[in-house]
């Protein structure tokens, strides 16, 4: 997570026991977890520093780079492309985002009229 404050700037990381990482993908979410997941970042930038402000641009482009190559064990975005998302049971809804303001009919619509546009 990047976190703006002002002018200042920070990157926060944490790293996930696989136990817990279990339990919320197989038997709840919600679950309580006793031990404390320690919260990491970098040191805070400062964008008006010239030098900080290309050291966090730096730093940011790395992180997008290491996710887009698929090291970083986030989801589909793996390298071995398997999913730590559970799977849709019939019976369930399918939730969507708040932003996902069209159903399958405009959805539909839209792309047949103006998805063009957004192409090469």
């Amino acid at each position: 997570m990047v976190h703006f404050d002002g002018f200042f700037t920070s990157i926060y990381f944490a790293t996930f026991p696989s136990e817990y990482l279990h339990k919320v993908r197989n038997i709840n979410v919600d679950i309580a977890w006793e031990d404390k997941i320690k919260l990491h970042h970098t040191h805070r930038y400062n964008l008006f520093n010239r030098g900080d402000r290309t050291e966090f641009i730096k730093d940011f482009v790395a992180l997008l780079r290491f996710i887009a190559a698929g090291e970083a064990n986030i989801g589909h975005l793996r390298k071995d492309g398997d999913t730590i998302h559970r799977t849709q049971d019939e019976s369930e809804a399918i939730l969507h985002p708040p932003q996902d303001a069209m159903n399958q009919l405009e959805e539909t619509k839209w792309r047949t009229l103006v998805a063009y546009q957004y192409t090469n």
